[in-house]
């Protein structure tokens, strides 16, 4: 089970995505990988992440994070097709 996050600043790491999603949800979350996608040349991000999860709750526990601002900007949270 996968979401797809967009419109991340170019700074922020997996760490600090994992910090954003326990600052907003006050049971631990169990995440299964975070992947933010880099260019391959410069290996700088390209704004947008895919993060899977254990289970279908926590899952939609973070889909509830849609429209939430982090670094200044407004994330994009869906379901991943990928």
């Amino acid at each position: 089970m996968k979401v797809f996050i967009c419109n991340l600043s170019y700074k922020t790491t997996e760490l600090d995505l994992v910090d954003f999603f326990n600052q907003y949800i006050k049971e631990q979350i169990n995440i299964d990988c975070v992947n933010i996608v880099k260019n391959v040349g410069t290996k700088i991000s390209r704004g947008f992440a895919y993060v899977s999860f254990y289970s279908e709750e926590d899952l939609n526990t973070v889909l509830n994070l849609n429209d939430t601002i982090f670094n200044e900007r407004r994330l994009r949270i869906s379901l991943s097709s990928r």
